[in-house]
């Protein structure tokens, strides 16, 4: 198998040769064309070029095609703040109050400059790649979007408003997020991407009891994946073992998992028929030796079995900037090693 078929035999429960392992690289291809981080965000010939360097560095299964998924904020005129040694954060929010959502338009993502190189990547690994390597692409989901347009503590003023404020406005700014995520999603699976992630941190157990999960979050998911045009990674960012149930069966192909979740117990609420993938703690990847790596994969492969269903990888959002080499090609030794072993928990 190569690793397409790898990863597409475990998401629909057919025996892959391995478990497949999809570590999330967004930064490192930088360090492999010397270019400062924000140099080489910025241009989609150096994410390609950079993804394709990882892949031969390390020979996992995968490739990314976006810088991070905070670009998509930048349509809406939203600005960001760049580090040398992580990803970028929002600088400038563009909802200053709630009533700038009434005159909320839905921007065209392919009309900025920024994620036209993100579609630029994609076209250029899609040329590469495609058919070899799982293509990703990712979005910030519609329910967590504006919280980096006007700020978590503004946005959690509006979900829980008595005054009528939600009322008023949530219905608005969610037909506006949706649409635009909807759209920038189709763009990138149309330039070639396998499959979109979509990151939605704010929905989860984390930020939001399960009550409040079902009444706020749960009907923008469904009304989302009713209009992506192919696979769907749904990332909780958050814990995820109290709700995961409630998206099995709404077009979720694969869930990503947190360290914090347990893994077993999440596959046993999905009822064992939407694929996992995760749970490598990807802070603890910075202080682990590379011996600890494989023993942490080991255990996860020993628990969850080498059936299909399965993914190894990091807890999202990516692997750190200063990660060791040997610590990333651990991951994905380890993998290798134990990945054919046919135990189960």
């Amino acid at each position: 198998m190569n690793s397409l078929e790898r990863c597409v035999a475990a998401v629909t429960f057919k025996e892959p040769d391995r478990i497949p392992v999809i570590p999330v690289l967004l930064m490192q291809g930088a360090k492999e064309l010397n270019l400062p981080l924000e140099r080489y965000f910025s241009r989609g010939d150096n994410l390609a070029e950079g993804q394709m360097r990882l892949v031969e560095k390390y020979d996992h299964d995968c490739v990314f095609t976006f810088p991070h998924v905070v670009e998509d904020v930048l349509p809406f005129g939203a600005g960001l703040r760049y580090f040398p040694d992580g990803p970028p954060s929002v600088d400038r929010m563009c909802l200053h109050k709630f009533s700038d959502i009434e005159t909320m338009t839905v921007p065209d993502p392919s009309a900025h400059e920024q994620l036209k190189q993100t579609l630029r990547a994609t076209e250029k690994l899609a040329e590469k790649v495609k058919g070899e390597k799982l293509i990703v692409g990712a979005v910030i989901a519609p329910f967590s979007l504006p919280s980096m347009l006007m700020g978590t503590e503004k946005y959690m003023k509006l979900l829980f408003s008595r005054d009528g404020e939600y009322e008023r406005y949530f219905p608005k700014l969610m037909q506006v997020c949706t649409d635009y995520t909807t759209r920038w999603a189709n763009l990138q699976l149309e330039a070639g991407a396998d499959i979109i992630v979509f990151a939605d941190g704010i929905a989860s157990n984390t930020i939001l009891r399960t009550h409040e999960f079902e009444r706020l979050a749960l009907p923008v998911i469904e009304k989302l994946f009713s209009g992506i045009n192919g696979l769907i990674g749904y990332e909780f960012v958050g814990e995820a073992e109290e709700i995961i149930h409630l998206l099995q069966g709404k077009g979720a192909h694969v869930f990503l998992l947190g360290s914090g979740d347990d893994m077993v117990a999440c596959r046993a609420k999905t009822g064992g028929s939407t694929a996992l993938l995760g749970n490598i703690n990807n802070i603890k990847l910075l202080r682990w030796t590379p011996e600890r790596v494989e023993f942490e994969v080991k255990k996860l492969i020993d628990q969850m079995g080498t059936g299909g269903g399965f993914l190894v990888g990091n807890q999202g959002p990516e692997i750190p900037w200063n990660v060791p080499d040997e610590n990333i090609h651990a991951l994905v030794r380890a993998v290798r090693k134990y990945g054919t072993v046919r135990t189960a928990a």
